[in-house]
């Protein structure tokens, strides 16, 4: 069995990059056609859904795909200062996820970090959307703590 991670910014907007559904739909597509066929995200917001959603579609075309929530906390906690069509999405993935672990019934500071950091343990490959100007998110600390791990990042991040 291989796996795939996604992670990426909270603040990413499907409208902002109008290529990222493209990238990562054929990501997944080659991964797919590799073998790989665990999806892990936290589902947290932004890229995650996106990432999420995406996979949940193409169960279509590949259905050996399994998508496995790690939720930082509880997802009540997690909807706050969701839009209501994030909200709608993130109930979609919810009801469409193959398993939902959930870490933490509260919310901490570092549930968010820690939740990665227990994620990379879990997978082979990762797909993330991290802008490096951003150095000290938890997408840019969780990257930094894949590449020492000697884990396989593939940055779909683009500035031009």
């Amino acid at each position: 069995m291989l796996s795939c991670f996604c992670i990426g910014h909270r603040s990413f907007k499907e409208a902002d990059h109008d290529d990222a559904f493209g990238s990562v739909s054929m990501m997944i597509s080659i991964l797919a056609e590799s073998d790989y066929t665990d999806f892990y995200i936290s589902a947290n917001r932004g890229w995650d859904l996106f990432c999420a959603n995406i996979i949940l579609t193409m169960k279509n075309d590949y259905p050996q795909l399994r998508l496995h929530l790690i939720l930082p906390f509880a997802p009540d906690i997690q909807e706050k200062g969701l839009s209501d069509k994030e909200i709608n999405i993130r109930n979609y993935i919810l009801k469409n996820a193959d398993e939902i672990q959930i870490l933490s019934e509260a919310q901490d500071k570092d549930a968010i970090k820690k939740c990665g950091i227990y994620l990379i343990s879990l997978w082979n490959i990762g797909i993330c959307f991290l802008d490096k100007r951003m150095s000290k998110s938890n997408t840019a600390q969780i990257f930094r703590a894949a590449r020492k791990a000697k884990k396989i990042m593939l940055n779909l991040y683009y500035d031009g």
